[in-house]
């Protein structure tokens, strides 16, 4: 008898795992969608009469309506890489996200030791999506010099309607915090979690933001899941509070130094002009401002004297 059993619990798992095989990637989708995403966000009769005219991956991603639910290709580890700007002594590293756990962390932690910051630092997270809260909250906790509260994540658990609570407290660590000026450069494609570092930023006095609002999303923490053989999609699984308790709610967030707020233009550089801008930003909060534009004024008269030489040849 218990043989027997134990036969039919196996033949039910192979029928269940062989439909799981014959499903479409949107019925794989639909099905995943009301597992996994916020249920605040979906309107589950909505989402099922959905399902039932559409099999469209794309779609069925256009009815959540939240940026971070999208195709995607397998993520790789994300990577940290500092570098001296121009010829002045700021600091500059870019961050493409938040992949890779404790190894990317590691890295970060390697490359910050690199860095020379004699008068501040510029973090760039423009184009910073994936990965996970806690490895954004290890990343500040190198960048802050008080313990603070950096985020609350209410994640949906898989399958029920339940909720679990997680609040991540920073805590400065290692052997270097930064009290000199940080500038933190965003965009567009600034993703979750980035925004972990941009809202801590709103209350740290020696911390910057400069660029252009980032992409809303309504919830957070993506689960990668495969569709098919070729097809994956992220699908947010969480609801975020920020530190104030202010429920993180689809806005985009918005830098102090926003670009679109800047009808003169004056920071302009047709290279890159964020990039220009938030180098700016670390001098004026370091009292060299005119400094820097006096030096800007010595090379833009070299320049046009050089320029002048050329053309009398």
């Amino acid at each position: 008898m218990k043989k027997r059993r134990a036969l039919s619990s196996a033949l039910l798992v192979v029928f269940f795992a062989a439909s799981a095989l014959a499903q479409s990637a949107g019925e794989v989708l639909c099905t995943e969608v009301m597992r996994l995403y916020p249920l605040e966000y979906i309107d589950q009769t909505e989402w099922w009469q959905t399902c039932q005219r559409t099999n469209d991956v794309e779609q069925l991603l256009a009815q959540l309506n939240d940026p971070l639910a999208r195709v995607t290709e397998a993520p790789e580890p994300s990577t940290a890489e500092y570098q001296q700007y121009e010829t002045s002594t700021v600091g500059y590293l870019k961050l493409d996200g938040f992949q890779g756990g404790d190894e990317f962390v590691a890295q970060f932690d390697a490359e910050l030791e690199k860095a020379k910051f004699d008068d501040g630092m510029i973090l760039d997270l423009r184009g910073a999506g994936g990965g996970d809260v806690a490895t954004a909250c290890k990343i500040l906790e190198r960048l802050t010099n008080a313990q603070l509260i950096g985020v609350t994540i209410r994640r949906r658990v898989a399958g029920s309607e339940d909720y679990k609570e997680t609040t991540y407290n920073v805590k400065p660590r290692g052997a270097w915090q930064a009290e000199m000026p940080i500038v933190i450069l965003c965009d567009q494609e600034t993703y979750w979690p980035a925004n972990v570092i941009l809202l801590a930023a709103k209350d740290r006095p020696q911390m910057e933001t400069v660029g252009y609002p980032t992409r809303g999303t309504k919830a957070v923490e993506p689960k990668l899941v495969l569709l098919s053989d070729s097809q994956r999609v992220w699908i947010p699984t969480a609801i975020a509070r920020t530190a104030a308790g202010v429920r993180y709610n689809g806005q985009p967030f918005e830098p102090n130094v926003n670009l679109n707020h800047d009808p003169a233009n004056s920071y302009r550089d047709p290279k890159d002009p964020i990039l220009a801008r938030g180098a700016n930003e670390v001098f004026r909060m370091m009292g060299r401002l005119e400094w820097l534009q006096e030096e800007q004024r010595k090379k833009l008269l070299d320049d046009k004297s050089q320029h002048k030489k050329i053309g009398t040849h």
